[in-house]
């Protein structure tokens, strides 16, 4: 059996756009220290194959520090072969990192035509695919079968996975026909479920430290055993924080303290999108950032949606009349006129209130 970890989607260096600066750069730090992490766990595991399934960095923001940072993470594993294949956020012709610099002698970055490697004291055969563009719909594992010779073949690439089709496809009638003891792929962030079709497994690494609101729930690594026909792997969680999803119905409250008392037993170093939802007043608007600020003091940062519907039984003013007639007239989107209308008779009444 041959002990492997398998990671990627790091996108080190990423903008993380929508958050503050000072909380963008300090996760920008803590993916550094997710990677840093992994290679702990490669020593304290004794994992004798390294997988990166691609989208290590961005190509638009990669920079000297995070280049240097992984030679010397690769360089603490010497005697263990790291396999790297580019994906669309790496991908070999983005910013040349991949042709200009030497991440290591245990390094191997599969370039944009299907090759492998063999690692005969192991008796393993690494198969790898890396993206040259920023895209492709290239179906590698079209016609595709591993040599049968009782090695053991795993493949690497960034791919689309059954159900999605948008980049590098593979279906499922082509795993079950690939002759592959493992698939390691890349490129959706809510990884770490292992599946099988036919013989082959397969599974998305997913990201080992998620900070978009499409990578919920706990990121982490796969790990485990494999050899010729048999696969026995797991996922370990090595995120710091985890991206959660929580709904809170607001129809009986007035204030944003009446929201922060139903938002009870959450992670204080968790990433929170919270959505507001119910049936309110159209008189009441709870004031977004305000309550972004309150819940902010206990949680490491919170984005907050509104998808409450509005009461619409008692009797408007004629300004008020006036008002919603005028405004249903307006060409905009119903999300537009939401905000218009509570923003609206809030100021009809005199109220103050923030955009």
């Amino acid at each position: 059996m041959t002990k492997i970890i398998h990671t990627g989607d790091l996108h080190l260096d990423s903008p993380l756009i929508g958050m503050p600066p000072e909380k963008a750069e300090i996760c920008r730090e803590e993916r550094l220290l997710s990677f840093k992490n992994t290679i702990e766990e490669v020593k304290r595991r004794g994992a004798e194959i390294l997988l990166l399934s691609g989208d290590v960095f961005e190509n638009e923001y990669v920079s000297y520090k995070t280049v240097e940072f992984l030679k010397r993470c690769f360089a603490e594993i010497p005697d263990t072969p790291v396999f790297i294949a580019p994906g669309n956020h790496d991908c070999i012709s983005g910013n040349k990192v991949y042709f200009r610099e030497n991440l290591g002698e245990n390094v191997h970055v599969f370039d944009n035509k299907l090759d492998f490697v063999e690692l005969r004291e192991l008796n393993v055969r690494v198969y790898g695919y890396g993206f040259y563009g920023k895209s492709t719909d290239d179906n590698i594992l079209n016609g595709f079968k591993a040599i049968d010779d009782g090695m053991t073949n795993i493949m690497l690439m960034h791919c689309s996975l059954p159900p999605y089709r948008d980049i590098n496809p593979v279906t499922k009638e082509e795993l079950e026909q690939c002759g592959l003891d493992y698939l390691a792929a890349g490129h959706i962030h809510a990884g770490g479920e292992i599946m099988k079709a036919g013989y082959t497994y397969y599974a998305y690494c997913g990201t080992p430290q998620g900070f978009s609101f499409d990578e919920t729930g706990a990121g982490g690594i796969i790990f485990g055993d494999i050899e010729c026909k048999s696969v026995n792997l797991c996922f370990i969680k090595t995120a710091k924080r985890s991206v959660a999803v929580k709904k809170v119905d607001v129809s009986d409250c007035l204030t944003n303290a009446d929201i922060c008392s139903k938002l009870k037993d959450m992670n204080s170093e968790n990433i929170y999108k919270i959505i507001l939802q119910g049936k309110i007043p159209k008189e009441v608007i709870f004031n977004k950032s305000a309550l972004k600020q309150m819940l902010e003091e206990k949680l490491f940062f919170v984005k907050i949606y509104d998808e409450t519907k509005t009461e619409t039984d008692r009797s408007s003013s004629m300004a008020e009349a006036v008002f919603l007639k005028k405004l249903l007239e307006k060409d905009a989107n119903d999300e537009i006129k939401k905000r218009a209308e509570k923003l609206g008779l809030l100021a009809l009444s005199g109220e103050q209130f923030d955009f």
